[in-house]
């Protein structure tokens, strides 16, 4: 008898496992980015083979909105346990917001948290010189009037004059 119910309890802890494992959603890890000037490449694993996913917006709503809905602004790729998925065009010096999702042949779906990057700045600033106007001087110090304008805020502190 004791024996039967050890053998009983061992199958129920063996179909149990199973099923479980049939439910399970995938498990999303070691996201990486490498993001260009209207490019994203983004980078997971998953602990079984799942497709790959990925919803990007320009704000926090929409990008959790459409992770979760499939509905827009979604790339995606074939079963895989490696994703790498190459999303563009962007526009440059733009901040996103974007979320993965990886489904295994069950329908189970396993999604990352919402995260963010910014495309790279290819717009060079333009810089208009007020004054001096151009000429020899003999002076030790001349002042240096100028306006920078660009597509991106601009720290004037860190500018540089050569001679």
């Amino acid at each position: 008898m004791e024996r039967d119910a050890k053998i009983r309890a061992t199958l129920f802890v063996v179909a149990l496992l199973l099923t479980l494992s049939v439910y399970a959603a995938p498990q999303i890890s070691s996201i990486s980015t490498t993001s260009g000037a209207e490019f994203l490449t983004v980078s997971w694993s998953t602990n079984e083979t799942a497709s790959s996913n990925v919803s990007y917006a320009v704000n926090t709503s929409a990008a959790y909105d459409i992770a979760f809905s499939g509905t827009l602004s979604n790339y995606s790729a074939g079963p895989t346990v490696s994703h790498s998925i190459l999303v563009g065009p962007l526009h440059n010096a733009t901040f996103y917001y974007f979320a993965l999702q990886s489904c295994n042949a069950n329908g189970h779906c396993g999604n990352s948290s919402l995260r963010n990057f910014t495309t790279s700045d290819v717009d060079k600033p333009t810089v208009t010189i007020q004054s001096p106007i151009a000429k020899n001087y003999t002076t030790a110090t001349v002042s240096l009037n100028f306006t920078l304008a660009d597509n991106v805020a601009i720290n004037t502190a860190g500018c540089t004059v050569n001679k």
